[in-house]
């Protein structure tokens, strides 16, 4: 379901974590050797082989003791049978298409350090019991890790369908996790939805960046938002800048998804910030479609949705979907781009990025060294693409050459 990259075992190699829909994550552990397969060997990262429906996993430091740890969110039951054509366990779908709280764990594993030679490579410990069954059991699509008081502590962002997306305060020390659901306020104009955490909408994805350019991250979530398509909404949760409000348990976030023009779009998955032009201001990507084909099966999808959530877990009441059906399946990547009214605007079609795709991840870097950032798109049933960024007339890039110096070490004695 996707790869995850970095150092897990501090030797300066980058190793790789890959995520799967039916076992347990597995680290692929970078050995000093010419780049094949044989230079990476496999480690286990769970105790215990399990059948997990892994959707999201991300790398954060935690608890504050400079090493980083893995946090996974699952989507269908730990230890459903769902890919087993010939099970006989009865399998469930979500228990509500707005307030869904049985769907696969949350996982976080902190990093451990090597007790003997013979340890592994790369060694986690998980911590378990720290959220509540409806935080631990939301159908996890995308997790986001970012540190939105400046306490040098991550928060935690969770992305569920089928309901409300939770955002985590980290109040850890080192070795010892701690996390507080955060809640935004309604006001009498707020739409439950609209709240931060009371929301109903099918949560895909979760990216920050400071749209308001006060100093503060604030908060992009993809949802279904097609007009006559469970039009939901995305979200841009903006900053209030009232971060001591985090300690009480408020989230200081509005919604402002619609006068931003980030609200509507399409089926939305991966989304991206970024700075493309190199002037400071943040541009935003989207990958969206769900299925492509010439008979439209939406009636049969709300009809189901309005339905009594007494009937949604029953895999007998969806519809059997063919190939030929069709669920936003022509619509495009949105490339939104910001002007001098502060609303974004989608110019995919004036940069050529117009093109019907059926997508489901966004990634950027600079691959080819040049100072600002590219993309790739992963498509699903279809060839997956690469952008190289060769915009003109661009700001100049920031580059670093970083240095490390190792600090001298007081005497064993």
């Amino acid at each position: 379901m996707g790869c995850l990259p970095g150092d897990i075992n501090e030797d300066g190699l980058l190793d790789i974590v890959v995520y799967y829909w039916g076992r347990t994550p597995v680290a692929f552990i970078r050995k000093a050797a010419p780049l094949s397969a044989d230079a990476f060997s496999a480690v286990e990262i769970a105790p215990k082989f399990e059948r997990w429906f892994t959707n999201a996993a991300t790398f954060a430091d935690l608890d504050g003791d400079t090493h980083a740890d893995l946090i996974f969110g699952n989507y269908f039951a730990d230890g459903a049978d769902i890919l087993n054509p010939n099970s006989t366990e009865p399998q469930h779908m979500q228990d509500s298409m707005s307030r869904a709280y049985n769907g696969g764990e949350k996982h976080i594993f902190l990093w451990q350090p090597a007790i003997n030679a013979d340890a592994p490579p790369a060694h986690f410990q998980e911590v378990q019991g720290l959220f509540d069954e409806q935080i631990n059991r939301g159908w996890a699509l995308g997790i986001g890790a970012a540190d939105l008081d400046g306490d040098a502590l991550p928060e935690l962002y969770f992305a569920n369908d089928f309901g409300p997306d939770r955002l985590m305060h980290n109040r850890s020390t080192p070795g010892k996790l701690s996390f507080a659901r955060l809640d935004g306020v309604k006001t009498f104009t707020t739409p439950n939805s609209k709240v931060l955490g009371r929301d109903s909408y099918k949560g895909m994805s979760v990216d920050f960046g400071d749209i308001n350019e006060d100093g503060l991250l604030d908060i992009f979530v993809s949802n279904i938002a097609e007009e006559y398509a469970l039009e939901e909404s995305h979200f841009a949760y903006v900053s209030t800048g009232e971060t001591e409000k985090m300690k009480t348990g408020v989230a200081p976030y509005r919604d402002e998804s619609e006068s931003l023009g980030l609200s509507r779009s399409g089926w939305g998955w991966e989304t991206r910030f970024g700075d493309f032009d190199n002037d400071g201001t943040l541009e935003a990507l989207q990958a969206t479609g769900f299925i492509r084909g010439e008979k439209n099966r939406w009636p049969e999808l709300h009809e189901l949705a309005m339905g009594n959530d007494f009937m949604v877990h029953l895999p007998a009441a969806w519809a059997n979907y063919q190939p030929g059906d069709e669920m936003s399946g022509h619509g495009h990547n949105p490339f939104y781009v910001r002007a001098a009214d502060g609303r974004f605007y989608d110019l995919a079609a004036s940069l050529g990025l117009g093109d019907t795709q059926i997508s489901r991840g966004i990634t950027t870097a600079d691959v080819d060294g040049d100072g600002d950032l590219d993309f790739a798109v992963a498509n699903q049933w279809e060839p997956s693409y690469f952008f190289r960024n060769d915009s003109t007339n661009q700001h100049a890039s920031l580059s670093l050459a970083v240095r490390w110096s190792e600090p001298p070490r007081p005497n064993a004695a």
